[in-house]
C-alpha cells in the first residue's frame, strides 16, 4: 500500500451535511442497509478502477495547524469515513465522491455541515524503469462551521493497477492521519522559559518516516501532533490532552515551530498561548477569548528533545 491540512484550513473526506452536520451515508447501490444505517458491502459507482477499501470504525484528523495566522480561530478536525469498497475510475480527471459521515471540528467538537459535493482529481504518474504507473488522487469538500467555512482535504497515492482492491492507507501525508495512529509515532517534547518567567512546554509525536528520512525531531510540513501542553506562571498551571485544544504548525524539513495550547479556564484574561521559535529570539504569544493577540514576550530559552 503506498499513500501522501490544511491551511486556509485543508483537511480529509467528504459528504453532503445538514445544518446539522448529518450526512447521507452513501449512495443507493441497492442493498440492505447496516444496523448503523449507512449502506455496507460493495458500492459500484465506477465500472472500471481502483477499490478503496474503508474499514469498520475509520476516522481521520487534521494535522494541525494555525488557521490563517489566528485571524480566524485555530481548528483542528476530525472525520468519520463510511465503510466499503468505493470504486475510483482511472478514466477521469475529476469525480464526485461522498465518503464522510460525520465531520466534527474544534474548538468544542461542535458536527460541521457540507457545502457541496466532494471531488476528486485524479492523474497518473509514469516511473519508468521498472517501476509500476502510480495513480494520484488528490480530494477536497468544502464545510461551514459557525466560525466560517473551510476546505476539507487528503491525498494518498497507489500503484495503478486496474480491478486491485486496496485498504484505506494508513499512513497518509500532509494534512490528515488516521486518528488513533499517534501512539505508533516517535515522541518529541519542547520546553520553553519566557522572560517573564513564564514556563510552557508542550508533548508531541512525529511520524517514523520523517525521522528516519531527515533526522530525529525533523518535521516536515504539517507532520507531528502535540498531545500535551503545560503553561506555567508562577503558583497557577494549566495543562490540557485535548486534541481540540492544542496545534502545530512546522516548517518544511525544518524543526517543529508554532504550538498553540488552549486552556479550559483562563488565567488572568489569557485563554490561549502559541509558542512560537521563527523569529529570533523565539516569543511566546498570549491570546484572548476571540485568539487575538493580547502581547508578546521573548523567549529566554528553548529547547528540543
Amino acid at each position: 500500500m503506498k499513500t501522501s491540512s490544511f491551511f486556509l484550513l485543508f483537511f480529509f473526506l467528504c459528504a453532503c451535511g445538514s445544518g446539522q452536520g448529518s450526512v447521507d451515508a452513501g449512495m443507493d447501490d441497492g442493498m440492505d442497509d447496516g444496523a448503523s444505517g449507512s449502506d455496507l458491502g460493495d458500492r459500484v459507482q465506477y465500472a472500471d478502477g481502483i477499490t478503496l477499501r474503508i474499514p469498520p470504525d475509520f476516522s481521520l484528523c487534521s494535522m494541525n495547524g494555525l488557521w490563517n495566522q489566528l485571524q480566524l480561530p485555530f481548528f483542528k478536525t476530525r472525520a468519520s469515513l463510511i465503510e466499503g469498497d468505493w470504486s475510483l475510475p482511472l478514466d477521469q480527471d475529476e469525480f464526485e465522491l461522498d465518503l464522510i459521515g460525520q465531520v466534527v471540528t474544534s474548538p468544542d467538537g461542535a458536527e460541521s455541515s457540507a457545502l457541496g459535493p466532494g471531488v476528486f482529481r485524479f492523474w497518473r504518474t509514469a516511473s519508468g524503469g521498472g517501476f509500476p504507473d502510480y495513480c494520484i488522487f488528490n480530494y477536497r469538500q468544502p464545510f461551514q462551521t459557525g466560525a466560517g467555512s473551510y476546505e476539507i482535504y487528503f491525498s494518498f497515492y497507489l500503484e495503478c493497477e486496474e480491478g486491485a482492491i486496496w485498504e484505506m492507507p494508513d499512513n497518509l501525508g500532509p494534512g490528515s492521519y488516521p486518528c488513533d495512529s499517534l501512539a505508533e509515532n516517535t515522541p518529541g517534547h519542547v520546553t520553553a522559559t519566557v522572560t517573564n518567567g513564564d514556563q510552557i512546554e508542550f508533548d508531541y509525536y512525529y511520524y517514523e518516516g520523517c525521522a528516519k528520512s531527515v533526522g530525529e525531531g525533523i518535521c516536515p510540513t504539517y507532520y507531528g501532533d502535540p498531545s500535551r501542553g503545560c503553561f506555567v506562571r508562577g503558583q497557577d498551571e494549566r495543562e490540557t490532552t485535548d486534541f481540540f485544544g492544542l496545534a502545530l504548525s512546522c516548517i518544511h524539513h525544518g524543526f517543529p515551530r508554532t504550538f498553540l495550547m488552549v486552556f479550559d479556564s483562563p488565567l488572568e484574561g489569557i485563554h490561549a498561548v502559541v509558542l512560537d521559535d521563527q523569529p529570533n529570539p523565539a516569543e511566546l504569544r498570549y491570546l484572548d477569548t476571540n485568539y487575538s493577540v493580547l502581547s508578546t514576550v521573548a523567549v529566554e530559552s528553548i529547547t528540543y528533545d
